[in-house]
C-alpha cells in the first residue's frame, strides 16, 4: 500500500485543483515541501486555464512543523535552504501563466499564508485567520515578500502593524472594514 499523497493535483476540465492533505493540521514539513514543489513543476509544464489551491480538514495549515526547526538547530545552511525552498515555491506560483485562487478556511499560517498571498485571488471563509508566525521567531528578512504582499491584501493599517507586533487577522474583520470605507 502506498503512502497517501500530501498534495493532490486533480483536473476538473481545464481547472487544476491542488489540495493540501497532511492531517490533522496540514503542517508544512520536508515531505510536503517536496510534494508541493513537484506539483508546481507539473503545473508549469502543462499549464491549466486556472488553479485552485485548497486544503482538506479544519484548517488550511497550522504553519511549518516545529520538528523541522528542531532538525535545523545549529545548521544555518539547512535552515537557509528550507526558507529558500519555500520562497521558490511561492515565486513559482506567482509566475504561473494562469489565474490562481486560494480558498482559505480556519488557520492559514506561515507557509500557507505565503502561498495564499502568491495567488491572484484569495477567497476567505468567515472562519479564516491569517498570520506570519515567523515574526515571532525572528525568521523574517528582506528576501521574504509575505509582509510586503500582505499590506495591499490586508489593508494599510494591518499591513503596517504586522511589522511591529505579530497577530493574526480574521477574514470577517477585513470584510467589515471594507464596508465602512466603501465609497470614500
Amino acid at each position: 500500500m502506498s503512502a497517501p499523497a500530501l498534495v493532490r493535483l486533480e483536473h476538473q476540465g481545464e481547472l487544476a485543483v491542488v489540495t493540501l492533505d497532511n492531517p490533522p493540521l496540514n503542517l508544512f514539513n520536508a515531505a510536503l515541501f517536496r510534494a508541493l514543489t513537484e506539483t508546481v513543476a507539473q503545473l508549469e509544464a502543462d499549464a491549466p486555464r486556472g488553479v485552485l489551491f485548497r486544503a482538506e480538514g479544519r484548517v488550511v495549515s497550522g504553519g511549518v512543523d516545529v520538528h523541522e526547526f528542531a532538525a535545523l538547530e545549529g545548521d544555518t545552511g539547512r535552515a537557509a535552504a528550507l526558507w529558500t525552498e519555500l520562497l521558490d515555491i511561492v515565486h513559482r506560483v506567482e509566475e504561473l501563466p494562469c489565474p490562481t485562487v486560494c480558498a482559505a478556511h480556519g488557520l492559514c499560517l506561515t507557509a500557507a499564508f505565503e502561498l495564499s498571498l502568491a495567488c491572484d485571488l484569495l477567497l476567505a471563509a468567515r472562519s479564516a485567520r491569517f498570520g506570519l508566525v515567523e515574526i515571532v521567531v525572528g525568521l523574517t528578512g528582506p528576501r521574504r515578500r509575505g509582509l510586503r504582499r500582505r499590506r495591499p491584501r490586508a489593508g494599510r493599517s494591518p499591513g503596517r502593524r504586522s511589522h511591529a507586533r505579530p497577530r493574526s487577522h480574521q477574514a470577517d474583520r477585513r470584510r467589515r472594514r471594507d464596508r465602512r470605507t466603501a465609497g470614500r
